[in-house]
């Protein structure tokens, strides 16, 4: 019987017959050199150009240590009533902003999903204004609002709804696409219509979601 081969021995035959393409093409290696070195000289250039310092950064933690010291342990004072108060109008604003989100995105999805949109150029134009949407951050929204509305809770409640909806009317869609067909297709071969078949057969398996 004769002996195995070594795994060393194989290893070697390995890569005698692969050399080339272990040791991979000179410009690749070129190309990568120069990515690395490219990638490189643009973070030294934004450090200079930024006037980053590490001895203002250092200066600067302390600072940060010693205000956040100074939170610790909290000492509301009189303004205790007022904290209570503005932690609750914080909670209202987020809950009403994505609530109506949530509402507003329902019909919105219906639009955006393959299997329940009213045709492809309806479907392609929701989605893109979800992307549109959802590509700014909620920030950016909420100084949109303040010019629009004023300076208040409102503008807050906007800002998230508006935020939201470009991330629910996706997830929503996307809920709607993965939906089982055969129910659907149980409720046309009954003699049920288009509506009938997203009433009946699509949405009481995305309202859990």
């Amino acid at each position: 019987m004769k002996n195995r081969p070594s795994r060393f021995n194989l290893d070697s035959g390995f890569r005698a017959h692969h050399a080339q393409l272990i040791a991979g093409s000179s410009r690749e290696k070129w190309l990568t050199a120069l990515v690395v070195g490219a990638m490189a000289a643009l973070a030294l250039f934004a450090l200079l150009r930024l006037e980053f310092s590490f001895a203002q950064l250092g200066t600067g933690m302390v600072q940060l240590g010693t205000f956040m010291s100074l939170m610790v342990p909290p000492s509301p004072g009189t303004q205790f009533n007022s904290l209570l108060e503005a932690l609750a109008e914080t909670v209202a604003i987020a809950f009403l902003g994505t609530l109506l989100a949530a509402i507003i995105s329902f019909p919105l999805c219906l639009l955006a999903a393959r299997n329940t949109t009213v045709n492809q150029l309806v479907r392609w134009i929701t989605r893109r204004s979800s992307d549109t949407i959802r590509g700014v951050d909620t920030l950016i929204w909420a100084l949109i609002w303040i010019n629009v509305v004023g300076l208040g809770p409102f503008a807050g409640v906007l800002a998230i709804m508006t935020a939201d909806i470009g991330s629910f009317t996706k997830l929503y869609s996307e809920a709607i696409e993965a939906v089982e067909r055969k129910a659907g297709e149980g409720v046309l071969s009954t003699g049920g219509s288009r509506l009938h078949e997203i009433r009946f057969g699509i949405i009481p398996q995305v309202l859990p979601v």
